[in-house]
């Protein structure tokens, strides 16, 4: 079954389960998960509300089913199962330092609240603020990485970077002299794309 909520309130302090469906928290709504929300590899969760409190126990097995494509997400657990996220739009703040594998990111804004370490991130039109993030294999085909501060300033890749794809690509930040410093200590692959830099960048 699949389930689409407007205007309406998502708040679980229990067990959610959901096997072969989705839970949308649409326009309009809001959620808070303190509870359990276990789905199966067939499931999705979407988020295209107004907040969400994403907190508790979360076990999303399949690829891409936690999706989030507006509003502001506020990732507060570290106790979450899942191989990846998908970024449609929105704001995601990462309030804790544990991170699912693989982070993709199409549009919408990525902000770490504290220093994270990513495995995989697939940017392809976005933006990272926050914090530092150290990544080990990043695929930058579009988008923005922002900085905040002097103490929130650095992209480092310790493995593979790939850098390609027309659509434009800037380091700069938010503090006027403070640009995210992009460092590379692995191997790499540009082609075919420009890169903007401002602000000390």
């Amino acid at each position: 079954l699949d389930f689409s909520l407007t205007t309406a309130l998502f708040n679980n302090s229990a067990t959610v389960n959901f096997t072969a469906g989705s839970i949308t928290v649409g326009a309009g709504s809001s959620g808070t998960n303190t509870g359990t929300l276990n789905l199966d590899a067939g499931s999705y969760f979407q988020f295209s509300g107004t907040s969400l409190n994403l907190g508790g126990t979360v076990s999303a097995p399949g690829n891409n089913s936690l999706r989030f494509t507006a509003g502001s997400a506020y990732i507060t657990t570290t106790d979450i199962a899942s191989p990846s996220y998908w970024q449609q739009g929105g704001t995601i703040y990462q309030t804790t330092n544990f991170v699912v594998p693989t982070f993709n990111q199409q549009a919408g804004f990525f902000y770490p609240t504290l220093p994270v370490a990513i495995n995989n991130y697939n940017m392809t039109n976005a933006e990272l603020r926050g914090a530092n993030v150290i990544i080990t294999n990043f695929n930058w085909l579009g988008g923005d990485l922002n900085s905040d501060s002097a103490a929130s300033n650095t992209v480092t890749v310790v493995s593979n970077l790939v850098i390609a794809g027309a659509t434009a690509k800037n380091l700069s930040d938010y503090s006027g002299g403070n640009g995210r410093r992009l460092i590379h200590q692995g191997t790499g692959f540009w082609s075919g794309a420009n890169i903007g830099g401002a602000h000390g960048a």
